[in-house]
């Protein structure tokens, strides 16, 4: 598997088969369905999903795996 170490853990990232680590919020699990939200003709992500932020930067080491 070419799955590099992280810089922070050390640790190789991903879940079965995700390219990254998954981190759950525990406000997504709260209530009937945490992934849902339902409205008249609507189903998508519940408020609390909405504010998430992704950060890219550039690796500081060589690589390794």
């Amino acid at each position: 598997i070419d799955m590099p170490l992280s810089e922070t853990t050390g640790k190789r990232g991903g879940i079965h088969n995700s390219l990254t680590r998954l981190l759950i919020k525990p406000s997504h699990l709260a209530g009937g369905y945490a992934q849902m939200s339902f409205a008249f003709n609507y189903l998508g992500p519940t408020g609390n999903q909405r504010d998430e932020v992704t950060v890219v930067r550039r690796r500081s080491q060589e690589v390794t795996y």
